[in-house]
This record gives C-alpha cells, structure tokens and sequence, in this order.
C-alpha cells in the first residue's frame, strides 16, 4: 500500500501558481499499479482516494502512522466501486462478490479490508474514496448494478453516490 498526504495551500497563494505547480499540488497521476494500493490523503477535506489493482496476490489495506489508527477504517468510512473484471472485498472475513461497475460501500469500524480478481488475466480494478466515518457502528452494504451502464460516467455518477 502506497499512501501519499498532500497538505492543504492558502487560496490566495494558489491563484499565482503555474499550471506545472497546480499539476503537481492536485493531480493524481498515478492511480492503479498490479498487485498495490496506490492511495493518496488529501487534507483539503482529509479524504483519500485512490484505486487498488490486486492481479496474482490480494492486496489489503491497513492502518498506519499517516492515520495515526491501528486498522484503515478505525475512523473511516469508505465506497468502492469495481470498474474491472471480477473480484473479491474481503471485510473482516466476509466476502462480497464485485463484477465490472458494482459497488460496496465500508462503514467505519471494519477491522480488514482486502481486495482480490477472480482472474489475473482480466483483473478486478476497485476505485475507492474514503473520508472520515460518520456512523457509530460498522456496517457494508453491496450495490450490485447488473452491469447496466451504459457510460463509464454513470459509473462515476454512483461512486460519487456511495461516498
């Protein structure tokens, strides 16, 4: 798991950066590499987004020092939506089956969280957003879409929707 933090920059000192430093300030290039997590914490609106891509191994996600927590989602809620082949979300044990544009949303609390493809060929591919938790308790709740998209746009329309 990769996990870059950008801070936040005053609006008035953003009005005079070039388009190289507004790149570099609020792009995120790099979204899915095989068989990682390549995630980045935003403290604009302390929200992290980012995608997982598990090919031959699952990948988990997991606490760490940038989120001052022991598990990913102690203070987190998270929705995923797979826009990849077939795969597997693993939360504390119980598994979710995720085919091309369904969805799973995490609440905060979820001690595990791993992600895995059915087929190393055609991998799942999870674009994820998490922010702070809201609920008092754990819950996780699957969007299956039936692949009925016709757009990768209504796609994004419903992961904008479970966050």
């Amino acid at each position: 798991m990769q996990l870059t933090v950008r801070q936040p920059s005053a609006s008035e000192d953003a009005k005079h950066y070039t388009t190289e430093r507004l790149r570099s300030e609020y792009l995120i290039e790099t979204v899915f590499a095989p068989d990682d997590a390549i995630l980045t914490y935003s403290h604009f609106d302390r929200i992290i987004a980012g995608g997982v891509m598990p090919v031959s191994k699952s990948v988990e996600l997991v606490g760490c020092k940038e989120l001052a927590s022991d598990t990913f989602l102690q203070r987190r809620e998270m929705g995923v939506i797979n826009i990849g082949g077939k795969g597997k979300i693993a939360v504390d044990g119980v598994e979710y089956d995720l085919k091309q544009y369904d969805g799973l949303y995490v609440g905060m609390g979820a001690k595990t969280l791993s992600f895995t493809s059915d087929d190393p060929a055609d991998p799942a591919t999870y674009q994820d957003k998490s922010e702070e938790g809201r609920l008092e308790k754990y819950i996780s709740e699957q969007v299956d879409t039936g692949n009925n998209f016709a757009t990768v746009e209504e796609a994004e329309f419903l992961f904008k929707f479970i966050n």
